[in-house]
């Protein structure tokens, strides 16, 4: 059984990585890209609210899920003022485009480094979601051993298990989208980015 690739952009790397520590450090600038470009976007919520006070970030902070907060952003925009919008005429789309990667955050933030073996021998390594992640990973009861042997290639045998599974390569790629959009939001230079806090 051969498992898709989604909307975010998940799915099986051709090939895995060479070492652990590789796809360790992949996945700690993905998520530093992440968290700047989340805070980034946090900051222009005072420009929709009418405060530059630290108040309106830390009570949107308590937003623990990133899509959900997005959504928050999304709305305070589409209710702000006419002037305010029109001051910012891709911040619907950039934000969307964010939403969009909630999953491939939530993948890297949540996913477990595994090696890869093949006839015996060491492979690599993948960023894959843990076992317990039923809609990501296949039962191993359910999983057909004969067509996992029979895999030609690293990305064969662990498409018949996971979702998807990353290599640094392909986290490098979203850490790069990350850091795409934070500069797309940082040029927009919203009076709120310079908040009070006193």
């Amino acid at each position: 059984m051969s498992r898709k690739a989604n909307a975010a952009g998940l799915e099986v790397s051709p090939t895995p990585t060479t070492t652990e520590e590789e796809l360790y450090s992949a996945v700690g600038k993905a998520l530093t890209a992440w968290e700047r470009l989340d805070t980034a976007l946090a900051m222009t919520f005072g420009s929709f609210v009418g405060t530059r006070h630290i108040v309106a970030l830390r009570a949107l902070g308590r937003i623990e899920s990133p899509a959900a907060r997005l959504q928050v952003l999304l709305e305070a925009f589409l209710s702000s003022s006419p002037q305010v919008q029109s001051s910012l005429p891709n911040y619907e789309a950039t934000v969307k485009s964010v939403i969009k990667l909630t999953e491939a955050r939530n993948a890297i933030a949540h996913g477990q480094v595994h090696g890869v073996q093949i006839a015996g021998r060491d492979k690599g390594f993948y960023l894959v979601p843990g076992m317990s992640a039923s809609r990501k990973a296949a039962n191993p009861a359910h999983t057909d051993f004969k067509s996992q042997f029979a895999a030609k290639t690293e990305a064969e045998a662990v498409a018949q298990i996971y979702d998807y599974a990353l290599n640094a390569t392909r986290i490098i790629a979203f850490a790069e989208e990350f850091d795409r959009l934070r500069a797309e939001v940082t040029s927009w230079a919203i009076p709120s980015a310079t908040m009070i806090f006193r």
